[in-house]
């Protein structure tokens, strides 16, 4: 059996789902090996497993828990036998933690994908790109790149630049790529997009369509103006005027002027009238009344009723015609543009997460349920489906076939939602499968549902007033947007069976009626201002009332309304008057790498190692380092290089931002040594370890506040260099485009005021919830309407599966209009549905500000904002008599409940924080010989030529005796070191230098000889080239091939010291110059 639980918001969704999940497992302590339960988040996840978890051990060790009454509802199991059975099952599941199954849908996606990795003919070790944004980024840059050899692109675009000059619009041709290509990744498109074969949308089809839509254009505009002409020749040539019909220019003979100067419109309701009735053209007191009557009667409205009706028969058409050229161009690359993005998987062995479904579902769809358990070493019978509203169509497609069988089987499976909360539309998530398509698929003897109808999360006035005030939204859903649109009965249909189930009871039904609601309506000018003024006061008289600000969330729209609050909240908390208050703001943009001064250090540094020259980076160095960095490590005790001279920088002088004479002195006395440093460092170091050496270098490890920015930055590097590339360009490039965005993850455990958007707050519940800025559009428009791929039915339009059509009215007369309004009904089903999410957050308090409505004429239609609505509801909810004093008499105040006493609470931090992060260097104690090192050197042209001293070098690493110089140079020459020519020269070279007389007794076995060998010191290794020791005597060489320097000096008496330290009574040490074949005596110890 099919349980399908309808959960609205706080009903305790995630204890049902415990619940049936521990009846499982309690029926057979093993299982949990076949239950796969599947959430959207990783943080659900991690909830669902702690809290089964939790309870078997609470239940294992015979403490109370609340899951012993359900789970003995519909079972004869005695508590004891629970008890027992769940110590079992909790010893299983961690002995055998990995089959213990409660995933993310993407990670279960990912599990299959990579047991069938060789059936679907990719890398066994791909990684898995979450970033379309950057992907699409180069794939559009490569698709451009492209242009200078291929002449057809190149046309294409030339012809798409031209008619967008004509069109007096954007020249951005590589925005418009990037904006068509999000396309790709959404799955409306990708189950029509060919994956094989040659695509029905090359150039060459589109071209040809492309002329039959401008013939159809050209026709349609063509037919009206010749018709229109014809009847205002009629209109001059009888010696009239526009000015001799009824309203002029705006009457009829107005219109008919207006189709003969070529523009097209819709006839009105006085040309419709017109054309039923002759009088309605003229005024009956006009002088040449009875002419006009008598020209109307028999040429005008005649001709009048044929343009109607040809603009009536073709206007379809015609508009289908112009709106599926708009894309036209852009649709012409778009293979071309999916071409770049497989190279670039393909070169990189990453898997888009957007093309996941799509692959899975060749999977499920090819291969038996049982096969696939196979692949992927688990058998499921038991399907536990979290959040279902969020699935996608694709996701439930795959989905689906394993649950059947499961059904099959005669096993139980779950499946958990509200299609109340469905947010995601815009991740290709479809409500309609819960809404609608689950009815459709499953019959009633599969499938049962229930309600989950109690409301544990709020207070009991919260529940009361959402109860009312989403009825009445409903209904002015109904009657001001839905009414508006063609076939409004079956969409009103649809909206109340979507919110049929609103309705909750108290689930803690002892309380007391408590709970606060405030609406507020401000003035409409200046209202962003107005209302940010207000929420600090609102949150000041929240913590008045005892609520913690951990306990206070400010919802907003869109990141960017972030600003503005954050700014005003940093200047409120500097005031005197507010320092009793925690006017502290966590969010996401609070907590944006770009935020951090010690991130902005790090990210200044590698600019300069890749472009040194760079004068505005070394300015923003300089500063970071001068007025912040030094500063803080002087404080905290920590040695600095400093200058004591006066910094020619002033960043506080906004009128003279240049650098001054001697800003090269200063930067190379203050930091070119750090830079010196960090070159040396991170020479062949990878991206993460470039960081975190920057990090050391500058001591910015030291301090607390910046570790969790330094951690996020160093952990994105680690991400970066296996699904980018290893290399500092591509780490700018991801920081320029999107990096210095990411965001910090944040501790809820930290005691500051949550600021997120809606769509993040899904899931989550405080006891304040403020919604600053409640003015929200019910509908797009302009650059905010959607792309849509709409199914053509006629021709030639379906020539193509699908079409991108640009969401506008133009829309409502096209062939495209069903698709046009189901887009309108789903916006208004998103709208309430963000609403219903924002308001059911609050335990306790719920508080918003919208600007005052203003009436207009038309009180219906797609215009209609989300605060202007609501004040209707508000205004309808007042009537009820539990309301009936709510409103106030101005009606900008909407006032319901009390706040009950809080409770004291310990508002410190209980969290525990990074306070210093260990970083051991082992560069210095490990490095890596390079056997070719130096192997090739520039010569004084800048050519790169064979390093013969090198080569010598490495030839006498293999002699021991003179009689071995000779097989030695064969060697290099047989390995291609050498050529014949300079194997001569090479020979000749060492057999001169060992005719010198120090050096024959060298190489006459006389001694014992190391060559190339390592000295072990207490602090490093050193590496002489070459040792001979008899009896208690040594002699340590090293080889030069170039210019006498004093450092070799020091560095064979290094050597010697070392040597005699091991126990040797005399030591000597030399220097050997092979090109000048002279030998030079350093040091001799005794």
């Amino acid at each position: 059996m099919l349980t399908v639980y309808k959960a609205s918001a706080g009903s305790g969704k995630t204890f049902q789902l415990v619940v049936e999940y521990l009846k499982i497992i309690l029926s057979n302590p093993y299982n949990y090996k076949h239950i796969l339960a599947v959430t959207f988040t990783n943080k659900a996840t991690n909830e669902m497993k702690s809290r089964i978890l939790e309870q078997l051990h609470l239940l294992a060790i015979e403490k109370d828990s609340p899951y012993i009454e359900p789970l003995q509802k519909d079972n004869n199991y005695t508590e004891q036998f629970i008890r027992q059975r769940a110590k079992e099952v909790l010893k299983n599941i961690l002995h055998d933690y990995n089959r213990f199954s409660i995933n993310t849908i993407d990670s279960f996606t990912q599990k299959v994908i990579k047991s069938f990795n060789r059936e679907l003919g990719i890398s066994p070790n791909f990684t898995v790109e979450l970033d379309n944004d950057l992907l699409l980024q180069e794939a559009s840059d490569r698709l451009l790149a492209r242009i200078n050899d291929d002449k057809d692109l190149l046309k294409w675009l030339r012809d798409y630049s031209k008619e967008k000059i004509e069109a007096n619009r954007s020249q951005r041709i590589d925005d418009d790529i990037q904006n068509l290509g999000k396309e790709l990744f959404k799955e409306s498109f990708q189950v029509f997009f060919p994956d094989e074969g040659e695509s029905v949308y090359n150039r060459e089809n589109l071209n040809d369509f492309g002329k039959e839509l401008r013939q159809i254009i050209r026709q349609f505009e063509k037919g009206i103006k010749d018709k229109a002409q014809t009847l205002f020749n009629d209109i001059f040539s009888n010696g009239f005027s526009v000015d001799d019909f009824s309203y002029k220019k705006s009457g009829v003979a107005g219109y008919i002027q207006s189709l003969a100067n070529g523009e097209i419109k819709e006839p009105g309701s006085r040309v419709l009238t017109a054309c039923e009735d002759v009088e309605k053209w003229y005024s009956a007191k006009h002088k040449q009344a009875a002419e006009i009557h008598n020209m109307v009667d028999t040429k005008l409205q005649p001709g009048l009723i044929s343009l109607v009706e040809f603009y009536t028969s073709n206007n379809i058409r015609y508009n289908t015609a112009q709106a599926a050229l708009r894309q036209l161009r852009m649709l012409g690359i778009l293979s071309d543009l999916k071409e770049e993005i497989k190279k670039i998987q393909q070169e990189k062995g990453a898997l888009q997460l957007s093309d996941s479904n799509l692959l899975l579902s060749k999977i499920i769809g090819q291969s038996d349920s049982p096969f696939v358990y196979e692949k992927i070493g688990n058998y499921y019978k038991y399907f536990m489906l979290d959040e279902f509203q969020d699935t996608s169509g694709l996701q439930w497609q795959n989905f689906r076939p394993l649950l059947e069988n499961s059904l099959a089987e005669g096993n139980a499976n779950l499946i958990v939602g509200d299609v109340k909360q469905s947010i995601y539309r815009w991740r290709n998530s479809d409500w309609s499968i819960l809404a609608e398509q689950l009815d459709a698929q499953f019959s009633p003897q599969q499938k049962q549902d229930f309600t989950l109808e109690k409301n544990w999360r709020s207070d009991k006035n919260i529940i009361a007033f959402n109860n009312a005030i989403f009825g009445e939204l409903k209904t002015a859903f109904e009657d001001y947007l839905i009414g508006s649109l063609e076939n409004r009965e079956a969409y009103i249909q649809k909206f109340d069976h979507i919110y049929s189930s609103y309705q909750q009871e108290a689930g803690k039904s002892n309380d007391e009626a408590t709970g606060f609601t405030q609406i507020n309506f401000l003035p409409e000018d200046d209202f962003e201002e107005t209302a940010t003024e207000q929420l600090v006061e609102q949150v000041k008289y929240l913590q008045d009332q005892g609520i913690k600000a951990k306990d206070i969330a400010i919802l907003i729209r869109k990141n960017k309304e972030g600003g503005p609050i954050i700014e005003a909240f940093l200047a409120a908390a500097k005031l005197d008057e507010n320092k009793n208050y925690n006017l502290s703001v966590l969010s996401n943009e609070s907590l944006f790498l770009h935020a951090s001064k010690a991130v902005l250090v790090v990210i200044s540094t590698i600019e300069l190692l890749i472009d040194p020259e760079n004068k505005i980076t070394q300015a923003t160095l300089l500063h970071l380092w001068q007025s912040w960095l030094k500063p803080r490590l002087k404080t905290m005790s920590i040695p600095v290089h400093s200058n004591n001279g006066q910094s020619l920088l002033d960043f506080n002088d906004y009128s003279d931002w240049h650098l001054q004479p001697g800003f090269d002195e200063e930067f190379s006395s203050e930091l070119a040594g750090k830079l010196e440093q960090v070159k040396r460092k991170v020479l062949l170091t990878s991206l993460d370890e470039t960081i975190t050496h920057i990090c050391s270098l500058f001591g910015l490890f030291n301090f607390e506040s910046e570790l969790p920015f330094l951690q996020t930055l160093i952990d994105k590097a680690g991400e970066l260099k296996i699904s980018l590339s290893n290399d500092l360009s591509n780490l700018l490039y991801w920081w320029n485009e999107k990096g210095s965005n990411t965001s910090v993850n944040v501790n809820e455990e930290v005691s500051s005021i949550r600021l997120m958007t809606v769509h993040k707050s899904k899931g989550l519940e405080f006891k304040a919830v403020l919604l600053p800025y409640l003015d929200w559009k019910t509908s797009w428009s302009g650059t905010t309407a959607p792309l849509l791929w709409c199914k053509p039915q006629s021709e030639p339009f379906n020539k193509f599966p699908l079409l991108p059509i640009q969401a506008g009215k133009h829309m409502e007369t096209s062939e495209f209009a069903p698709m046009y309004f189901e887009e309108k009904m789903n916006y208004y089903i998103d709208t309430l549905n963000l609403v219903y999410v924002a308001f059911t957050r609050a335990a306790t308090v719920l508080i918003a500000n919208c600007p005052m409505p203003k009436e207009s004429k038309n009180n219906s239609g797609s215009g209609k904002p989300i605060h202007y609505l609501l004040h209707k509801a508000l205004a309808n909810q007042s009537k009820q008599d539990e309301f009936a004093d709510c409103f106030n008499e101005e009606q900008d105040r909407f006032e319901f409940g009390r706040i009950a006493k809080q409770p004291q609470q310990d508002d410190e931090q209980k969290a525990i924080l990074i306070k210093k992060y260990n970083f051991n260097d082992i560069s210095d104690k490990i490095s890596l010989r390079l056997n070719g090192e130096d192997f090739l050197i520039e010569n004084e042209h800048q050519y790169s030529v064979k390093n013969t001293g090198k080569i010598i070098h490495d030839i006498l690493s293999e002699i021991v005796l003179a009689d071995d110089a000779n097989a030695a140079c064969l060697q290099a020459l047989q390995d291609g070191k050498v050529s014949k020519t300079e194997f001569d020269e090479i020979q000749t070279s060492i057999q001169n230098n060992l005719l010198l007389p120090e050096v024959k007794k060298w190489f006459d076995g006389s001694y014992e000889v190391l060559n190339e060998r390592d000295l072990l010191t207490s602090d490093k290794l050193l590496r002489p080239d070459r040792i001979m020791f008899s009896g208690d005597e040594a002699i340590v060489v090293d080889y030069k091939t170039g210019e006498r320097q004093d450092k070799y000096l020091y560095q064979v008496k290094e050597y010697a010291r070392v040597l005699q330290n091991t126990g040797f009574s005399k030591v000597s040490g030399f220097l050997w110059y092979l090109h000048t074949s002279k030998l030079e005596k350093v040091c001799e110890l005794e």
